[in-house]
This record gives C-alpha cells, structure tokens and sequence, in this order.
C-alpha cells in the first residue's frame, strides 16, 4: 500500500481528474497520510476543490472520492459543499 510511503505534500493535479473524469471512484483513502498535518492539509483541498473537474454538466459522469476517516474529519462542511457541488460524492 502506500501507506508505506510519506505522502503528506502530496497534490492530485487537474490533469488527473481531466484524465480519468468518468472514473466511478477515486480511492484516496489508502494514502491515509495525505492530508494529515494541519501545515500541510491545504495539498489535500486544493486537489479536492481546485483541481477537480466540474461534473455536474455531464450527465453520464458521476464520481466518488473515497478517503479514510481521518481525512473526511480535516475536511469543514464548506469544503464538502464545495466538491459536491461539483459533482463528488464524499465517501
């Protein structure tokens, strides 16, 4: 797994949701340490908000970002808003 790996500052560039857009799930939740310093959470969000691709126009595109526990508890109410409204299920 990566788990192994230290992937803190790690960002998910907007190429990769362009890439695999009409993926059904992006399985973020083995990299249980992305995200997890508060320093350090903002790679987490920018990937999630800013560069996520906007879904909601595509009507045969659907997609959930699965993340662990720990990662959903960083995340406020105004960040889960924002990537639903763009299309994502949090899961």
């Amino acid at each position: 797994t990566y788990s192994d790996v230290n992937l803190t500052k790690f960002e998910v560039p907007p190429q990769f949701f362009e890439w695999f857009g009409n993926a059904v799930v992006f399985q973020f939740d083995s990299l249980d340490k992305w995200g997890m310093e508060e320093d350090v959470k903002e790679y987490m969000v920018r990937s999630l908000i800013n560069n996520t691709i906007d879904l909601t126009q595509s009507i045969e595109c659907k997609a959930t970002i699965r993340l662990d526990s720990n990662q959903k508890s960083l995340l406020t109410q105004d960040e889960i808003a924002q990537i639903t409204a763009k299309g994502y299920t949090i899961a």
